[in-house]
C-alpha cells in the first residue's frame, strides 16, 4: 500500500469535513436581532380601514404588506424615519379577512420583518358580531396577559378597553412591557378601543400608543348596527361642558340598533370605600359627577353603559330616574377585572344590583339584530354572569 495514499482524505471524509465547516461557520453569524420592540397590534378598524402600530429600537422606515391570501400582494409606506409607527390601510372590502406583516428598515440597511398576521375589516350592519369588554389592565402583567388569551379564545371582533391601560401614564416600560407585550396574541389580531382612565393620566403615552379618531380622549364609532360613545370622565362631564354637549349631540344623531357609553368611573357601584367608607356610614353609591351622564343616557335611550375603575364585577339592574326599570331602564357594568387588585363590596346589598363578583375577568357580549347575549368570565374561564336582551 502506498504511505501517501493512506494519508489521502476520502470523499466522505472530506464531504464530512466540508459540511462541518458550513455548520461551523454558520453557527458563528447569528441573525441580526429584530428591531422590532413592540406589536405589531391594531387599532381602529372600520368597514373599509385599519390601522396598524408597532414600534422600534431606532429610527426606521414604516411599511406594511397586506393581502387576502398570501404571498402578500399590498403593501403601504408610512413614515421614513421614527421609532413609533402608525399606518393606516384604507380601501378595504367589509367584512373580509386579510394578512398582514411589518417591515422596517434602518438607515444602516438594516431589515426587519414581522410575523404574518391576520385582522377582520368592520361587518355589515346587519351580521352578528361579539365583542370583548376589559378594563384596569394596570401592573398586572400576568393576569392581563392570562385574560387577554381568554378574551382571542372568545374569538371577538373587536375589544373595548374602559381605562387604567397602565398604572403610571408616563411610565413608558408600562405601556410596552406590561400592557402591549403580554396581549400580543389577542392585539396583534384583533382591535382594541380604548378610553382614557385615571391612572393613565392623560398622558402623551396614550395617545403615542393609542389611536382613536381626533380628539381622542373622547369619540364615537359604528360598528355592524351599534354604536358606541367613548368619553374621559377625568374631565367635565356637566352640564355645559364639551364632553356633555358632544355626547348629547352626538346620542341624538344615533340611528343605531343598540347604543352603548365606555368610561373609566362608575356612575352607580357598590364598591366599600371608594365613594365613602359604607362599613361606617352613608355612600351615594357611585360617583354623582357622572349623574348628568346618567340623564343623557336616559334621554336617548342608551342600552348599556361599561366602565371600570372598581377592581370586580358588578351588573345593574335595568335603571331609570334613580330607580331600577325593566322596560326602559339603562344597564350598567362595571368590568374593571383585567389586572388591578381586588377590591370588595359594601357589606349590604346595593337596591340597583343584579350580579356582583369579586375576581378577575372579563366581559364578551355577542349581537344578532334585535338579540344581545352579555357574558361575564372569569380568570379561570368560567362563565359567572349571563344576561340575554331582545329589543
Amino acid at each position: 500500500m502506498d504511505k501517501n495514499a493512506a494519508m489521502t482524505p476520502t470523499y466522505k471524509q472530506s464531504l464530512v469535513f466540508t459540511l462541518f465547516l458550513a455548520v461551523a461557520s454558520s453557527a458563528q453569524i447569528p441573525p441580526a436581532p429584530s428591531i422590532i420592540s413592540s406589536g405589531p397590534y391594531l387599532q381602529y378598524a372600520t368597514k373599509t380601514g385599519i390601522t396598524i402600530l408597532w414600534e422600534t429600537t431606532e429610527k426606521a422606515t414604516s411599511l406594511v404588506e397586506y393581502g387576502e391570501e398570501t404571498p402578500l400582494a399590498s403593501r403601504v409606506a408610512g413614515a421614513e424615519d421614527c421609532e413609533m409607527h402608525e399606518v393606516r390601510i384604507e380601501g378595504l372590502k367589509p367584512q373580509t379577512n386579510y394578512f398582514y406583516r411589518v417591515i422596517s428598515k434602518t438607515a444602516a440597511g438594516g431589515e426587519s420583518v414581522s410575523d404574518v398576521y391576520s385582522f377582520q375589516t368592520a361587518v355589515e350592519e346587519r351580521t352578528a358580531y361579539a365583542f370583548g369588554v376589559v378594563s384596569d389592565t394596570q401592573t398586572n402583567p400576568p393576569i392581563w396577559g392570562k385574560i387577554s388569551k381568554l378574551v382571542f379564545a372568545e374569538r371577538p371582533n373587536f375589544v373595548i378597553h374602559s381605562g387604567d391601560i397602565v398604572g403610571e401614564g408616563p411610565k413608558k416600560e408600562q405601556w410596552t412591557d406590561e400592557f402591549l407585550r403580554p396581549a400580543h396574541g389577542l392585539m396583534s389580531r384583533v382591535p382594541i378601543f380604548a378610553i382614557l382612565g385615571n391612572h393613565d393620566q392623560d398622558h402623551a403615552n396614550y395617545y403615542r400608543y393609542i389611536c382613536n379618531p381626533a380628539p381622542e380622549y373622547r369619540y364615537t364609532f359604528t360598528y355592524g348596527n351599534a354604536q358606541f360613545f367613548l368619553l374621559d370622565t377625568k374631565r367635565e362631564v356637566g352640564p355645559g361642558s364639551e364632553q356633555h354637549e358632544w355626547l348629547d349631540r352626538e346620542l341624538a344623531r344615533s340611528k343605531a340598533m343598540w347604543k352603548f357609553a365606555v368610561h373609566h368611573h362608575p356612575p352607580y357601584s357598590s364598591d366599600e370605600n371608594d365613594y365613602g367608607d359604607t362599613w361606617k356610614g352613608k355612600s351615594p353609591r357611585g360617583d354623582l359627577k357622572l349623574r348628568p351622564l346618567v340623564a343623557l343616557y336616559e334621554k336617548h335611550g342608551l342600552d348599556i353603559c361599561f366602565f371600570g375603575h372598581i377592581h370586580d364585577y358588578e351588573r345593574t339592574w335595568p335603571i331609570r330616574e334613580n330607580r331600577t326599570d325593566p322596560t326602559r331602564g339603562v344597564i350598567y357594568v362595571q368590568a374593571g377585572g383585567a389586572g388591578g387588585g381586588l377590591e370588595n363590596y359594601a357589606p349590604t346589598r346595593s337596591w340597583f344590583t343584579a350580579k356582583v363578583h369579586r375576581d378577575h375577568h372579563f366581559v364578551i357580549v355577542s349581537v344578532c339584530g334585535k338579540t344581545l347575549q352579555l357574558q361575564a368570565i372569569d380568570q379561570n374561564g368560567v362563565l359567572f354572569d349571563q344576561v340575554l336582551l331582545n329589543k
